[in-house]
């Protein structure tokens, strides 16, 4: 697989939900880390379906700011998107960690309720997730891939960093993934410049997992240049 050969699908754009799905899409974007652009990657998501869904962009928690920050970058892009924040923490810390500097503790429970009534009727759901796969929600040690789950999200999407040492981080995300049976792929996102060694490298490497890998996405650009999306 040689990466200048790979070339975004055009038809992927502005898509109906596939047929085959009996109720509202539920899309949950995690990966191995944080500040690995996530925001960024469900900001295209939405981009596929804002034109022909009731679409809602959903940030669970965000933490280390003092006004809901990524759903403004997602609405700027696709201002026919709802979004909403549910948890908002001003400590750039850990959900759980947030929290307790506030006096709060977070309820999986009555997050994952919240989250639900959310969605409500809307057929496209973005949801993303603060920090890693693995990252906890609650002090019982609930996590985002047991959020996902409870939420019965139809696809997950992993983002990785594409830099050296994405392979062992792959790696570890994915041995996360026993507990679940969501569809999931992996999104490989260059947050910095990599030479295209490493690039060629993460992405041979990881190719060869059980994880397919549904998009590549280079430094500065609006758009992967490789997507193999479930959806379309």
């Amino acid at each position: 697989m040689k990466p200048e050969k790979h070339k975004a699908r055009k038809s992927s754009r502005r898509l109906p939900l596939p047929e085959a799905l009996l109720r509202p899409m539920r899309i949950f974007v995690s990966g191995n880390d944080t500040g690995i652009g996530k925001t960024r990657v469900c900001s295209y998501i939405c981009s596929l379906f804002a034109q022909t869904e009731k679409l809602l962009y959903l940030k669970p928690i965000e933490t280390g700011i003092d006004s809901p920050e990524d759903e403004k970058i997602v609405r700027h892009a696709n201002p026919d998107c709802s979004t909403q924040t549910l948890r908002l923490f001003s400590h750039a810390l850990a959900p759980t960690e947030a929290a307790k500097r506030e006096g709060q503790t977070i309820s999986f429970g009555n997050l994952t309720k919240d989250a639900t009534e959310r969605i409500g009727d809307y057929t496209c759901s973005v949801i993303e997730g603060a920090g890693g796969l693995a990252t906890p929600v609650d002090e019982n040690g609930h996590d985002w891939l047991d959020f996902a789950n409870s939420l019965k999200v139809d696809f997950l999407v992993l983002v990785i960093e594409d830099r050296l040492g994405a392979i062992n981080q792959g790696r570890l995300l994915l041995s996360h993934l026993n507990s679940t049976s969501i569809q999931s792929g992996i999104w490989l996102n260059e947050t910095k410049p990599q030479s295209a060694e490493i690039r060629q490298s993460n992405l041979s490497g990881l190719s060869s997992g059980p994880i397919p890998i549904w998009a590549v996405q280079e430094y500065e650009k609006k758009e992967p240049r490789f997507t193999c999306f479930p959806w379309t």
